[in-house]
């Protein structure tokens, strides 16, 4: 068996197990710690589970949720899911390579009829924000909801949090080579692109140093210029969504309020309104991505440094065999 396949049976056994029972379910990409897991293997896994066409639905987007993620979206995508909608996260994305190519190289046409194909009825999470215009021309009629934390800083140390338990995977010399991970370069610059306008870098809010940056440095997230930069791109964020959408249609949300004004807002019946709103991928979470992330690193470099100690005792036994053969 070639080394590399070695290393990634190696890996893909470990994440396996560390994910299953993290999570006390089976493996999920359409999350963040499936999907981001998944980059680490070269995106062996999710390419093979992700939604199939579904006959006989061919929806329009309902519901947008345009905010960056770390916003309460995976709780929103939860709560949706509640409400009868089949919501499109950042999860579902990643996992996907047809999607996450045409969502990457601009191919909009293509990817709102994949959408519509895998019948997703609304979106959300930080790459989808990244095109609420394309969503609203699409569709006018669509609702758009707003999500918010108490404030601007507060996201900002959440979002920052999620950058430094990637930081692993980030900075994994393999990443940016193989398809999964140059994938996930490029679904990064167009999210970048969208979300923190008139930044003087969009990337170095995502931890990239520079535009052509292959690998990430978390520490210039770090940085009052750069925490200063992406906070005011985003706080101009909102106020573009908010300019550019009928009252009628937009709902400022914090999770943090339950369901009863989302469920308003959506036209939900009091009586079938849930009461208890779901909670997903907070702080806790994010402490097992990177404690997760840092153990398969862990991991694949031993077995990296496995396969060259197994790779130079072959070696130096063929070269033994074969000067006593010549002897």
């Amino acid at each position: 068996m070639p080394r590399s396949s070695a290393i990634n049976l190696f890996s893909l056994a470990l994440l396996t197990i560390a994910h299953v029972t993290a999570a006390g379910a089976p493996w999920d990409c359409s999350t963040t710690m499936g999907a981001v897991l998944d980059i680490a293997l070269g995106g062996r896994l999710c390419s093979s589970l992700h939604r199939e066409p579904q006959p006989g639905t061919d929806e329009p987007i309902h519901v947008i949720v345009a905010a960056p993620g770390r916003t309460g979206t995976s709780s929103l995508r939860s709560a949706l899911a509640m409400l009868g909608y089949i919501p499109f996260h950042g999860g579902d994305l990643l996992g996907d390579p047809q999607l996450a190519w045409a969502y990457a190289e601009g191919r909009d046409d293509e990817l709102f009829a994949l959408l519509r194909q895998r019948g997703f009825n609304a979106t959300l999470d930080t790459f989808m924000a990244s095109l609420w215009r394309e969503q609203l021309q699409r569709y006018p009629n669509a609702r758009v909801v707003v999500a918010v934390r108490d404030s601007i800083d507060t996201w900002w140390d959440s979002w920052v949090a999620l950058r430094q338990a990637m930081e692993p995977l980030l900075t994994w010399p393999a990443v940016p080579w193989h398809s999964a991970g140059v994938r996930f370069r490029a679904i990064m610059a167009r999210a970048a692109n969208g979300l923190f306008v008139g930044t003087a870098d969009p990337m170095q809010c995502f931890g990239y140093p520079a535009p052509d940056a292959l690998h990430t440095n978390i520490a210039i997230l770090d940085t009052p210029h750069t925490r200063a930069a992406c906070t005011r791109a985003i706080a101009q964020y909102y106020a573009d969504v908010q300019a550019a959408v009928p009252p009628s249609q937009l709902l400022l949300f914090n999770v943090k309020h339950g369901f009863a004004p989302l469920c308003r807002f959506l036209g939900v019946l009091e009586a079938t309104c849930p009461r208890q709103f779901p909670v997903a991928n907070g702080k806790s979470e994010v402490e097992e991505l990177r404690a997760v992330l840092q153990a398969v690193r862990g991991a694949m470099l031993a077995a990296i440094a496995l396969g060259l100690a197994a790779g130079g005792w072959l070696l130096a036994r063929a070269c033994t065999q074969l000067k006593r053969k010549r002897e």
